[in-house]
């Protein structure tokens, strides 16, 4: 690092102990007080301190890391080429996949680009081996019931995704692969209780609950739950995969019948900004899956408490319930 940049990185960081002091010396003995003050050993409250008061020059470098833009070894080996049903991809010279041009960003990302998105699909390929039957909560592509499908004929995925936008595509990847008969596409939204539920679509074919930077209109969409999905289809999954924007705590609530007596594994997107921007506590996510007397490790296997997960710095943490 040069003496230049050094010097500017040690003003940046003074002007912020500065502020950082300041904010508080102006906190008042009020009950809403007395709450963060008891946050103050988390890193949860650290980090929302830093965004706050951090200059980008330092936010950006570390924002990079805590997405997963970092370097990995972990990388599959990805190659495609043209067949007459479409892009071939074939990963690790094991799995194959028919794509069309435009889901190859998805495969990118998904196995080549980011290391926590490539340690989640490690760690879901392994799983999926044994399991026969997937829940896919929050499809959005369908990347992941198009790829347990994919590893055997036995396999059967219901996919779950309110998006309209993404619903065509889906139905169009099944049926270049020939899923017809193995993965069935449900477009619903999961939460705690039937109904419907007021969504933003997004120009990139997400929807959320939350307002969004790039918005194309908001939309209502039927919302069912896990537990009545497994009582109409008298199917039970294996495996559960959820990623649903900081829905999370809705989706297990409408699950408990499900967790409690067949205990799939479950693999979580834990969307844990998007949770205490709704004003949730990410600690009740992890709560209700303790209740059902699950445990945690990481994409790469290492056992986890609860803490180390609802108290992260990351954004986003990718975690195995079991």
């Amino acid at each position: 690092m040069s003496k230049r940049r050094l010097k500017e990185l040690t003003i940046a960081t003074s002007f912020t102990v500065m502020r950082l002091t300041l904010a508080l010396m102006q906190l008042r003995v009020d009950p809403i007080t007395i709450r963060r003050m008891n946050e103050i050993g988390t890193k949860r409250f650290w980090r929302s301190l830093a965004v706050k008061y951090l200059p980008e020059c330092i936010k950006s470098p570390v924002r990079k890391k805590l997405h997963g833009w970092t370097d990995s070894s972990l990388t599959f080996n990805v190659s495609f080429q043209q067949s007459d049903r479409g892009l071939l991809a074939k990963i690790d010279s094991g799995l194959d996949l028919y794509i069309n041009d435009e889901f190859k960003p998805n495969i990118d990302y998904q196995f080549v680009q980011n290391s926590d998105c490539i340690e989640e699909s490690r760690a879901f390929i392994n799983l999926a081996k044994d399991a026969k039957i997937l829940f896919d909560a929050g499809a959005y592509a369908g990347l992941f019931s198009l790829i347990f499908c994919r590893m055997g004929k036995d396999k059967r995925a219901i996919a779950f995704e309110p998006s309209p936008v993404m619903k065509p595509k889906i139905e169009a990847l099944i049926a270049i692969n020939q899923l017809e008969t193995q993965l069935r596409l449900k477009p619903k939204a999961i939460g705690s209780e039937e109904g419907s539920l007021s969504l933003v679509l997004e120009d990139t074919g997400f929807v959320q609950i939350l307002p969004s930077p790039n918005p194309i209109k908001t939309i209502d969409v039927e919302v069912t739950t896990l537990d009545l999905e497994c009582k109409r289809l008298n199917i039970y999954p294996d495996l559960l995969k959820i990623d649903i924007e900081g829905f999370e705590l809705e989706a297990l609530r409408g699950a408990e019948e499900l967790l409690s007596t067949k205990k799939p594994i479950v693999c979580l997107e834990f969307h844990l900004n998007y949770l205490e921007e709704r004003g949730i506590q990410p600690k009740l996510v992890t709560d209700e899956l303790e209740k059902h007397g699950y445990k945690f490790y990481s994409c790469s296997g290492e056992s986890l408490t609860a803490k180390q997960i609802y108290d992260s710095i990351k954004p986003v943490v990718r975690f195995i319930a079991k």
